[in-house]
C-alpha cells in the first residue's frame, strides 16, 4: 500500500522486536525505514479532517433532504453544468489543436494537454451517464458519501487492521514514504471536504452555511460513479 517516494517501489514490512518497519529495499536509496506508527499517525492526521461538528451535519442534512425533494429540477442543473464544462472542454481541445498546427507549442507540450483534456472529458462523460442511467438519486450518493467521510475517523480508529487498510486505500490517493516522511494525499472528494475551512487570504473563519453552500455543488460533480 505503500511506496517510496523515491524510487516508487513498495515498501516491505518487516517485524522486529514487537515493532513493525516498513521497508525500501532499493539499493542506495535515501528511504531505509519507517515504524508502522508513524504511518498510522499520517492516516490518523488526514482522517481528522473530515470529521464534522453537529452544527455541519444539521445543515448540510438539512440541505440534502431539501435536494432530495428538488432533485429532478437540480438533477437538470448538473447535467446542464456538465454539457458546457464539456463544450468548454471541446473549445479548449480546439484552441490547443490550432496552436500546435500554428506551431505556437511543440509536440510533448501538446500531447501533455491533449491527454489531460481528453482524460477531465471522459470524467465528465461517465457523470452524465451515470446521471442519466442512474439507480439511485444524486442527493442520496451525497448523502452516502458525507456518512462515509465523518465517520471515517472513528471508523479507522476502531477498526480491524484489514477494514483499516480498505478505509484507507478508498479515502487517499497517495502514500509513501520520503526517506522517513509519510506522505497522505486525500483522493478526490474527500480532499475538498478536508480543505472546506482552509483561507489563505487572511480573511476570517467563515461560517457553516457559506462554507457548505460553496462546497455541497462541488461535491455533485465530482462524486465517484455509481459502480
Amino acid at each position: 500500500m505503500v511506496l517510496c517516494q523515491l524510487c516508487r517501489y513498495s515498501l516491505v514490512g518487516e517485524q522486529q522486536k514487537a515493532h513493525i518497519y516498513y521497508r525500501c529495499h532499493t539499493t542506495g536509496c535515501p528511504t531505509k525505514t519507517v515504524r508502522e506508527e508513524k504511518l498510522d499517525q499520517a492516516a490518523v492526521h488526514e482522517l481528522i479532517k473530515l470529521e464534522f461538528t453537529t452544527e455541519e451535519k444539521d445543515y448540510f442534512r438539512a440541505k440534502i433532504l431539501q435536494m432530495k425533494q428538488d432533485w429532478g429540477t437540480e438533477r437538470g442543473q448538473v447535467i446542464q453544468n456538465l454539457e458546457l464544462r464539456k463544450n468548454q472542454l471541446q473549445d479548449r481541445q480546439d484552441r490547443l489543436t490550432d496552436a500546435y498546427l500554428d506551431k505556437l507549442i511543440d509536440k510533448d507540450t501538446f500531447e501533455q494537454r491533449k491527454t489531460a483534456l481528453l482524460s477531465e472529458r471522459c470524467l465528465i462523460n461517465e457523470q452524465l451517464q451515470n446521471l442519466t442511467n442512474q439507480s439511485q438519486s444524486v442527493p442520496d450518493r451525497l448523502s452516502q458519501f458525507l456518512e462515509l467521510a465523518g465517520t471515517a475517523y472513528l471508523a479507522y480508529k476502531l477498526g480491524l487492521d484489514e477494514e483499516k487498510r480498505q478505509l484507507v486505500k478508498i479515502v487517499t490517493s497517495n502514500r509513501s514514504v520520503d526517506r522517513k516522511l509519510p506522505v497522505f494525499t486525500l483522493s478526490s472528494p474527500f480532499n475538498e471536504v478536508a480543505k472546506r475551512f482552509e483561507n489563505t487570504c487572511g480573511r476570517p473563519r467563515r461560517s457553516v452555511a457559506l462554507v457548505w453552500d460553496a462546497l455541497l455543488p462541488k461535491l455533485l460533480e465530482c462524486l465517484p460513479v455509481a459502480a
